[in-house]
């Protein structure tokens, strides 16, 4: 049902955002104009990278940097800025410059250690992930999914997930966004 909705979609975003090709598009986008005719041709739907390029466009929810927002690094410093811990031993360092941010391997822990939990089942119920993903990426094998990345966004800045889930796997409402931003 929604891939068939995907070229509405597109059309919408073409037209939404002013692009005169479909070339235009994709470089928006982020694909190539070959990801574009699979869509178009119905074997491919769009993926939620696009998705958030669009929300970034509109300034969803006032925010125009959700790519970033997702990111290992924005969603570390979040968590370094809520964890006393880690302030303790930030302003025990001889130098601010001496403290790496966590890679994706790190993330796990550094949200248990922050919201206070004691297991990885806790965490994979509240991410809505199976607790062998957490341990897949704790080992490196495996990254965090945007969802999950947007559920802890949802924690620790307060931002309305299921509104934000809506608007990266609900066609329908991103087109009214489009159409509402013209």
């Amino acid at each position: 049902m929604q891939q068939n909705n995907d070229i509405e979609l597109l059309d919408s975003i073409k037209l939404g955002f002013g692009f005169s090709s479909d070339a235009e598009l994709a470089a928006f986008l982020g694909v190539t104009r070959g990801n574009i005719s699979i869509v178009r041709n119905q074997n491919g739907k769009l993926g939620p990278v696009a998705r958030m390029k669009c929300l970034d466009r509109l300034a969803f929810l006032g925010i125009r940097n959700w790519m970033e927002r997702i990111s290992t690094e924005y969603i570390a410093k979040r968590l370094n800025e809520m964890s006393r811990g880690q302030a303790e031993r930030i302003a025990h360092a001889k130098l601010a410059t001496e403290f790496q941010l966590p890679l994706d391997e790190e993330l796990p822990d550094r949200v248990r250690e922050v919201l206070g939990m004691t297991s990885d089942k806790e965490l994979a119920d509240l991410l809505g992930i199976k607790t062998t993903s957490i341990s897949m990426v704790r080992k490196g094998k495996s990254k965090l999914g945007h969802l999950p990345r947007l559920k802890i966004l949802e924690i620790i800045e307060g931002l309305p997930y299921s509104e934000i889930l809506l608007a990266i796997s609900d066609n329908k409402y991103l087109i009214n966004l489009i159409v509402q931003n013209k």
